[in-house]
């Protein structure tokens, strides 16, 4: 859990995703830069603003999409730290409650091999 919250605050993404989201960007700007060409347009971001202006868009898209991503990845690293902690929550009650239905079976035994527990006779009925 821990793993995935540290991603949002180091402002980084798993390898993978992040060759992706690279791959992704590389190819929008490709295919941005080939448009213009086809136009007969100038390739170089600093003789066309408008190339330079499509090309800031899509480097601003993609770090927006890698915060989304790595808000989704702190989320899910929440969420099972958080189940992390009900299960061991859970296991810390099961094991305190066993170990008192464990002292009381030892209680008992020990009185039954003691010969029970001493009883009085009332009008002809047991009680204890």
């Amino acid at each position: 859990g821990q793993q995935l919250q540290q991603y949002l605050q180091n402002g980084t993404l798993p390898p993978g995703m992040q060759a992706q989201l690279d791959n992704a960007k590389k190819a929008a700007k490709a295919q941005i830069i080939s448009g213009h060409a086809a136009k007969g347009l100038p390739t170089d971001p600093n003789m066309n603003s408008a190339l330079a202006q499509e090309l800031a868009a899509v480097d601003t898209n993609a770090l927006e999409l890698q915060g989304k991503i790595a808000t989704n990845l702190l989320n899910a690293g929440i969420n099972e730290t958080n189940m992390s902690a009900n299960l061991f929550q859970a296991l810390i009650q099961m094991d305190a409650t066993q170990a008192k239905q464990m002292g009381a079976a030892i209680a008992n035994f020990s009185t039954a091999l003691a010969g029970g527990p001493k009883a009085i006779v009332l009008g002809g009925g047991a009680t204890a």
